[in-house]
């Protein structure tokens, strides 16, 4: 087997890998775009709760400080 062969033989290899990579993306943000209106619909009901709750409802960061 030539040089020239393994080399072409790499770059076909990484190409494939490259397209696999590619698929994952993109598969990746499709889910992402399913995903996110349910996160907003979901933050929407969150923060209904909070202004409507008749009491006040705080948060404490990792350090016990309110925020």
């Amino acid at each position: 087997m030539k040089d020239s062969d393994k080399t072409k033989e790499k770059l076909i290899s990484e190409l494939e890998e490259m397209r696999q990579g590619i698929t994952k993306s993109e598969a990746s943000e499709a889910e992402c775009k399913q995903v996110e209106p349910i996160l907003y619909h979901e933050l929407d009901i969150i923060q209904t709760l909070f202004d409507n709750h008749p009491d006040f409802i705080y948060f404490k960061d990792s350090e016990a400080r309110f925020q």
